[in-house]
């Protein structure tokens, strides 16, 4: 039914160009333009890089050294002397206690983490997308709305004038409709102004102007009570994910420094070749240990402080935790808020406009005043200025709704674009 009832709601007056441009079509460019997302992505492919330097200490490491001496004994006549040196070498981690694996996996948990981000700043940039295009449609019917009530109001103020000229109606009438078209004029310029200000929002946020937009006929379908809207959000909200991947970097780093006191074993090979005035060859081979035996009680420090950080980020996610139901819950009342209030308002326009065919013919028998008309006809165009604001407030409930629920992205909406994403190494 709610479902219906939005389709009357917003199927506006506008007339659609081939320039019109569609909820659907709003979201997607907002998705590939807009910077904050291009930020995230940049800050994975960084986290990525870091991997990468990591993965890379657990190859064998390969230097070459190359060189050129000459020497000219001032002290005899003997001629100058010329070398040259190369030497090849190879070192190889055998074992550090574990160290390098436990950092690779905080490295990644990390990466993961910036991905979750991600996914968190696309649901507030689309989140935003739909807010601006709502907004511009809420404030064009407004406008829409008052240009027809001052149209309506001036014709109302030349047929009360006429009739002032032939003694029906008092001079107060007159005033009384100059009163009310004054203040609907008035009403009409601060429309105007908030259209211009959701346009320049529109344009900050989607990266275009609003070219002609078409009004959605559907909301998206939500779960039929806020408990399963809660058990979605609790295992799909990205700040939950971001929380669990933070608290799986500390551990890995904590189970890092435990080590700290184990050996760091290394091989090392090395080849050695000069030619000169005297020629060698040196090939040379071992196997080098190290571990240290005091530090003045840093590596202490260091495991004190990872165990610290694990309690930190698991504090983390039950704030995270307690913030999702929270905001779920929040949403999804304010949605059906939302649609109860749009229902009411619904049949408070069919009242005000009942009330005004009567007050009207009431008027026409001499039982009612101009100011029962003009009040009746104020009842009614604030019924419809509420009406167009309900319709957006239901929109933009139930696309919060699907954010809190963590399904507010490009690939659940099924947009027309090439998800950001990137691997993680």
């Amino acid at each position: 039914m709610r479902h219906s009832i939005l389709g009357a709601v917003l199927s506006l007056s506008f007339s659609i160009q081939s320039a019109a441009t569609t909820l659907d079509e709003a979201l997607a460019q907002a998705y590939l333009t807009n910077p904050q997302l291009h930020m995230g992505v940049s800050s994975i492919q960084t986290a990525n890089t870091a991997t990468a330097d990591a993965i890379s200490q657990a190859w064998p490491q390969v230097t070459a050294t190359a060189g050129w001496n000459a020497k000219n004994d001032l002290s005899s006549n003997d001629r100058t002397s010329q070398s040259t040196s190369l030497s090849l070498g190879l070192s190889q981690l055998l074992f550090d206690g574990g160290r390098y694996g436990h950092h690779l996996n905080a490295l990644r948990s990390e990466t993961r983490s910036q991905q979750h981000r991600l996914v968190d700043t696309e649901q507030t940039v689309l989140l935003n997308a739909v807010a601006a295009f709502m907004n511009v449609l809420r404030e064009e019917l407004v406008v829409s709305l008052a240009e027809s009530n001052v149209e309506i109001l001036t014709e109302q103020l030349n047929a009360t004038r006429s009739r002032f000229e032939f003694g029906a109606l008092p001079r107060t009438d007159v005033s009384l409709t100059e009163a009310r078209l004054a203040s609907v004029t008035a009403e009409l310029e601060l429309h105007r102004g908030s259209l211009l200000n959701s346009h320049e929002i529109y344009r900050a946020v989607v990266g275009s102007p609003p070219l002609n937009l078409v009004p959605p006929q559907r909301i998206p379908d939500l779960p039929s009570t806020v408990v399963e809207a809660e058990d979605i959000a609790l295992r799909n909200h990205p700040r939950i994910s971001v929380a669990r991947q933070n608290i799986a970097a500390a551990e890995a780093g904590a189970r890092r420094d435990n080590l700290n006191r184990l050996p760091i074993v290394s091989a090392n090979v090395s080849q050695s070749v000069r030619r000169g005035h005297m020629e060698s060859s040196d090939l040379s081979a071992g196997i080098s240990a190290t571990i240290t035996l005091f530090d003045g009680g840093k590596a202490r420090s260091q495991r004190k402080r990872s165990m610290t950080n694990v309690a930190a980020r698991r504090s983390e996610l039950l704030m995270a935790t307690a913030l999702t139901r929270q905001s779920i819950r929040i949403a999804y009342s304010n949605w059906e808020v939302a649609n109860a209030s749009l229902e009411a308002i619904e049949q408070q326009i069919a009242a005000a406009q009942l009330a005004l065919d009567g007050v009207r013919v009431e008027y026409g028998l001499g039982a009612r005043s101009t100011l029962d008309v003009l009040n009746a006809e104020q009842e009614l165009r604030t019924a419809r200025v509420n009406h167009a604001r309900a319709s957006r407030d239901v929109f933009v409930a139930a696309f919060t709704v699907l954010a809190e629920m963590g399904q507010l992205t490009a690939q659940n909406l099924n947009l027309d674009v090439e998800p950001h994403r990137v691997d993680v190494r």
